[in-house]
């Protein structure tokens, strides 16, 4: 699957400290993914260990005719807020 970042996204990765590894990561093989109006979003659970804790990294990603645009990522603790049944 083909994916590019977008600028937005490079500034966010390096801000936020997420490597775009995790991010390739959670592309390839999602636990979660559904449509929110224009985007997708694709998450994934892990174990962070910088925090010593369980994250969802969550990936925002526009589809387009060469591939998918990486809007921007974030790593977040609240799962039970984001998790869909």
């Amino acid at each position: 699957m083909k994916f590019i970042f977008s600028t937005h996204a490079e500034i966010e990765l390096k801000r936020r400290k997420i490597e775009k590894e995790n991010v390739a990561n959670v592309i390839k093989n999602p636990q979660q993914k559904f449509r929110t109006n224009d985007k997708w979003v694709y998450q994934s659970k892990y174990f962070d260990v910088q925090s010593k804790k369980e994250m969802l990294l969550r990936v925002f990603i526009k589809e387009g005719m060469n591939g998918l645009k990486i809007i921007t990522a974030y790593k977040t603790s609240k799962i039970k807020k984001y998790w869909r049944p």
